[in-house]
């Protein structure tokens, strides 16, 4: 198994894993309570608040104040409105032969945020984040998306109908109209779908720092985005991410950490509140894997023993794909961004506090 694009040789590369898998439980554990006040705070906002106490008569309910989820309304509505106002870019140049390119830029940034729809959905989802949690982690990063293609090809046949063994078959424009060619299946090409930014804003309860107490992305050891994928997603993921195919063979014949319909994580509670579930009870093999988009610092050592890694690595982070539930770590490769691509918004900023 080659899970890593990093030079270290096999039994430093285990080793590295075994130290990722504990970085991320550690993380998730230690974030437990934390974890427990933001589910409260969610259904605080919904108003799912279940009443205390003896009731007044049998079968009687309490039903809980809206003030929550009218406060939140109405601070949504006045930081989204700040958001779309237009001009939200603007480029002043400081020096006055630049007022053109200026300008352009102005422009060009604008027409980016409409591209990527800055105002109308990820300002949206880290002001309604923000406003229900304590911070809203938004993951900047970029994407490319690759798909292999199969081309129809022409052949030029002879007058049997044979194909000419010397020919390269050529495309459908390329054909001589006074020829005759035969429909063939042309060699793979790999083309570029999808190329460009791919902004995220988190959920604060699928979002975990090593140690968890970390006061900054910058300065945490790890970080970690949970991320519920399906069977087909870790598929697809070996073409898409270049995720490690035995790895993933391994963790699906596993089977799955989490069922559909499991009433877990805050996830699924949301689910059940909204009144759906998977439609997968019959399917026993259908359900989630519970993963982890990690970045973390290279390893050195484990307790007094030095690891043999690289000088590059030393002060770099490795990006990781990991289900610790599994032990198995299905992608490990020299992060290809300068620094952590997340950033944290707070509607009340503390300093010193990751959380605000």
């Amino acid at each position: 198994m080659n899970i890593q694009n990093i030079d270290v040789d096999e039994d430093t590369a285990k080793r590295i894993e075994q130290i990722v898998c504990l970085r991320v439980k550690d993380a998730v554990q230690g974030s437990a309570t934390r974890d427990a006040q933001l589910a409260e705070l969610d259904l605080q906002l919904e108003g799912r608040l279940l009443g205390n106490g003896k009731q007044r008569w049998k079968g009687s309910c309490t039903l809980n104040d809206p003030m929550s989820r009218q406060a939140h309304l109405q601070l949504l509505a006045m930081v989204t409105q700040a958001q779309r106002k237009s001009p939200w870019t603007t480029v002043q140049s400081s020096d006055p032969n630049n007022v053109d390119n200026a300008a352009v830029m102005e422009t060009w940034l604008t027409r980016k945020g409409n591209q990527y729809e800055l105002t109308t959905n990820v300002f949206y989802d880290i002001a309604y984040i923000a406003l229900r949690d304590m911070a809203c982690p938004l993951y900047v990063g970029w994407s490319e998306r690759i798909r292999t293609t199969y081309p129809k090809k022409y052949h030029l046949v002879d007058d049997n109908n044979d194909l000419l063994e010397d020919f390269v078959p050529i495309k459908g424009h390329e054909r001589d109209p006074q020829e005759v060619y035969k429909e063939v299946e042309g060699e793979p090409e790999d083309i570029v779908e999808k190329s460009g930014c791919e902004l995220r804003a988190c959920d604060l309860s699928d979002f975990y720092v090593y140690p968890s107490d970390s006061q900054s992305v910058k300065h945490a050891v790890a970080t970690a985005e949970r991320m519920l994928l399906t069977e087909n997603q870790l598929w697809d993921g070996i073409d898409d991410y270049g995720w490690d195919e035995e790895a993933v063979e391994n963790l699906v014949k596993m089977g799955p950490t989490h069922a559909m319909d499991s009433g877990g994580s805050l996830f699924e509670i949301r689910n059940s509140y909204d009144g759906t579930n998977s439609g997968a009870d019959g399917v026993p093999n259908d359900g989630f894997y519970e993963c982890f988009l990690t970045f973390t610092r290279t390893p050195h050592r484990i307790g007094s023993e030095l690891l043999d890694i690289p000088d590059k690595l030393k002060q770099r982070d490795i990006m990781c794909m990991v289900c610790f539930n599994r032990d198995i770590v299905f992608q490990m490769t020299e992060s290809p961004y300068d620094e952590r691509p997340y950033i944290m918004y707070h509607m009340l900023k503390r300093p010193n506090r990751l959380l605000g």
